[in-house]
C-alpha cells in the first residue's frame, strides 16, 4: 500500500542575497514579488521510504547536493538514496554555491562571491522542519496518472530560421514568426494525483518543461516565478499541496516573460 505525506516550507531569506540566473545582475535583491518554498513529500511503501524535496531554486552544484545529503542523514535519518532532490529552476531566488559578478558598474564589483553565509542553515532547518511534517502527515493513496495538453505558452529560442536553415538564437518570441521554426518544446503538463481513501486529493504533482524566466518588472526581486504560482494555484482550487517538476526544458522559454505571465502561465 502506498502512503504519502506532505509538507510545504518558507525559504525565503530575509536579508539581501545575490539571485542566480542572469549574469546581468550586480546588486543584491532588494523585494520580495513572491515568496519562495520547499516541497516535502514523503512516499512510503511496506519498509520502503523516499523523500522528493521540490527547492524553488536556480539549481544546486553537486557538492552543495552532497553536503544537503549528509546534513539531512545526520539531522532525520534518510541517506542520500532515499532522496531526490529537484529545483524548479526559477532564476529569482538565491543559491547555495559561490557565484560570480562579471557586469561592472553596480554596488557589487565584478569577481567571485561565496553564497550567502547565513543562508545555508536556515535552508536546512526548513527542511528537517518539512520533513518531520511530513511524517506525522502519512496516509494511505491512490495513483492517478494524465498528460494534459497546454496551449501555446512557450517555443524553442534555438530557433531555425527557414530561409537560410541556421540555428539562431531569439531569447525573447520575435516580431517575424513566420521565418523561424521553434521545435522541439514539449508541450505537455504531466500530472500526478493522489488521492486519498475517502476521496479527497492529497497532493498533486505536476511536471512541465519550460524555463521559469518571467520577469521583466524587477531582477533584483526574489520570485518563485510561475512554479510558484503554479503551486499556488493547486491549493487555491484543489485544497490540496502543490509539487512542481521541470520537465526537460533545454532551451524551451515562455512566449510572454513580462506583465502577469507567471500568473497566466500557471493558470492555464
Amino acid at each position: 500500500m502506498l502512503k504519502i505525506g506532505c509538507a510545504k516550507v518558507d525559504i525565503t531569506p530575509d536579508f539581501p542575497v545575490y539571485l542566480r540566473g542572469y549574469a546581468s545582475r550586480n546588486e543584491l535583491s532588494n523585494a520580495i514579488e513572491e515568496r519562495l518554498s520547499a516541497g516535502i513529500m514523503l512516499l512510503a511503501q511496506g519498509r520502503s521510504r523516499h523523500l522528493l524535496l521540490t527547492v524553488d531554486s536556480l539549481g544546486i552544484g553537486i557538492r552543495e547536493c552532497e553536503r544537503i545529503y549528509r546534513d539531512l542523514e545526520k539531522a532525520t535519518g534518510y541517506k542520500e538514496a532515499q532522496i531526490y532532490l529537484a529545483c524548479s529552476h526559477t532564476h529569482f531566488a538565491p543559491g547555495l554555491d559561490d557565484d560570480c559578478v562579471i557586469r561592472p558598474g553596480g554596488k557589487l564589483k565584478p569577481g567571485i562571491y561565496p553564497a550567502e553565509p547565513e543562508y545555508y542553515p536556515f535552508f536546512l532547518g526548513q527542511l528537517v522542519r518539512g520533513i518531520a511534517e511530513a511524517e506525522k502527515s502519512l496516509e494511505a493513496v491512490s495513483l492517478e496518472e494524465t498528460a494534459i495538453p497546454v496551449p501555446p505558452v512557450l517555443f524553442n529560442r534555438r530557433t531555425i530560421e527557414r530561409k537560410s536553415g541556421k540555428v539562431v538564437t531569439n531569447y525573447l518570441y520575435p516580431e517575424n514568426p513566420e521565418d523561424y521554426r521553434f521545435q522541439p518544446v514539449d508541450p505537455e503538463l504531466m500530472v500526478w494525483r493522489f488521492k486519498k481513501t475517502d476521496g479527497g486529493i492529497k497532493a498533486i504533482v505536476g511536471l512541465f518543461g519550460c524555463h521559469a524566466v518571467t520577469g521583466g518588472r524587477n531582477q533584483y526581486a526574489i520570485s518563485a516565478d510561475y512554479p510558484g504560482y503554479f503551486q499556488t494555484f493547486i491549493q487555491k482550487e484543489f485544497g490540496c499541496p502543490g509539487y512542481f517538476l521541470l520537465g526537460t526544458a533545454g532551451d524551451v522559454v515562455p512566449l510572454q516573460r513580462n506583465g502577469s505571465s507567471r500568473q497566466d502561465i500557471a493558470d492555464v
